[in-house]
């Protein structure tokens, strides 16, 4: 275990619906982080108020009052957390009550293996869950912890040693893709990773793989899904989010495309054949 963090929990992913209303407490023996999916809703974290913005992070340290203010629609994941190490604590003073991660990307991937872990049967995947919470919070606590691979401008600037880009490698485009598909990859970013043109990025894709870019990286993603849905301790929204899907019903059309049934449909084939 992290000797300096004593527990992690993580929500799942939840949307608020019209029977939650204000929530006005104080965690007294914990620190908090909401990290959250959409715009909808503010907090008030000492008297502070701050409207919810996508993949932003609010931080609610032990001892302090916070007001969460959700609407119908307010979609986020809270990580409660305690801590047993001095100097950890005090570094957790210096963050500001709203953060926007400088590496969206790696602390998407860990909250999403932290989702996974949570409905986990591995025996040691409590070590895992505090593992991914450790790199998270470095990664709060330390901005250049990791460098972003969603910043846009960060892309741009990154000279080939550091973050070297593929230079019309379409092997290597592929390698990227596959080692990131349950993050964010829109056509854009394939471009200026990889140094193709546009078309020509649709015509390689057609020509050796028979397929378009957006459907490559989804076919990644169901593939990926079908093992997390064999394992019936995961439901099917948190999987949707694993694998990098924004929504269970975009993720329930892709399965569909692919494989001709539901994700629901295909546990319950797996739960059959067993």
């Amino acid at each position: 275990m992290c000797m300096f963090i004593d527990k992690v929990s993580i929500t799942t992913p939840r949307t608020t619906s019209e029977f939650e209303a204000q929530l006005d407490h104080i965690h007294h023996d914990r620190h908090q982080l909401i990290f959250t999916h959409n715009n909808m809703g503010s907090i008030s974290i000492d008297n502070q108020e701050f409207e919810y913005k996508p993949n932003h992070f609010y931080y609610a340290p032990k001892g302090v009052k916070h007001i969460c203010y959700n609407k119908i629609g307010t979609n986020y994941s809270i990580l409660f957390f305690t801590i047993s190490n001095t100097a950890l604590e005090k570094e957790l003073l210096k963050l500001p009550y709203e953060m926007f991660p400088a590496n969206l990307s790696f602390v998407k991937i860990l909250i999403s293996q932290m989702h996974m872990y949570k409905y986990s049967d591995n025996p040691i995947s409590e070590y895992y869950m505090l593992s991914c919470f450790s790199m998270l919070l470095t990664s709060l606590i330390n901005k250049s912890f990791y460098m972003p691979i969603d910043d846009e401008r960060a892309v741009l600037l990154l000279d080939p040693v550091n973050y070297p880009l593929l230079n019309n490698s379409f092997e290597k485009l592929l390698e990227f893709i596959k080692s990131y598909f349950s993050v964010d990859i829109p056509i854009e970013r394939m471009i200026k990773v990889s140094g193709y043109q546009r078309a020509q990025l649709f015509r390689l894709f057609k020509e050796r793989l028979g397929t378009t870019p957006h459907n490559y990286l989804n076919k990644l993603r169901i593939d990926a899904s079908k093992d997390l849905i064999a394992d019936f301790n995961i439901n099917i929204t948190n999987i949707a989010f694993m694998v990098g899907f924004k929504s269970t019903a975009v993720f329930t059309r892709a399965f569909r495309y692919f494989e001709g049934c539901s994700p629901s449909e295909y546990r319950k084939h797996i739960k059959q054949q067993n």
